[in-house]
């Protein structure tokens, strides 16, 4: 598996403000979907706050991904990766292209974001790592 790593944001909780904190951490990479990495004391506390399954906390990241179309087309990686998508028509990219300016933009479909739960139960701390996978096969001769 490949793994190219653009940005990291890390927190502890969720706290009282973690919805102000996950917008702010998605709108920090709007070219690379995040991976969203949690201690299964976070996992348990996102439960508690109605996050039941990851599904749910999926779509509440989607649905918060969101950044004025100005702001998302002025990042170069944007314009380097995901720009020529958008001029060829491939979808969701070439709609975005197509917002206006202030015209607040969804940077992220559900299906492109990740969840994991991993670790022991030892800090209650997460991390979102903005990245592109690529998966390869490995052949034995």
């Amino acid at each position: 598996m490949f793994f190219g790593l653009r940005y990291m944001q890390e927190g502890y909780g969720p706290r009282e403000t973690w919805q102000e904190k996950m917008r702010r951490c998605l709108s920090a990479g709007a070219h690379f979907p995040p991976l969203l990495v949690m201690d299964p004391i976070v996992a348990r506390l996102f439960v508690e706050r109605g996050m039941d399954t990851k599904q749910k906390l999926i779509d509440w990241c989607a649905a918060n991904a969101l950044q004025p179309a100005r702001e998302y087309w002025d990042d170069q990686w944007v314009q380097t990766l995901l720009r020529p998508l958008a001029v060829a028509g491939v979808e969701p990219y070439a709609g975005r292209l197509k917002a206006k300016p202030d015209e607040i933009a969804q940077m992220f479909e559900p299906n492109e974001l990740n969840i994991a739960v991993a670790g022991c139960e030892a800090q209650g701390a997460w991390k979102m790592f903005g990245a592109r996978y690529e998966r390869t096969i490995s052949i034995d001769a």
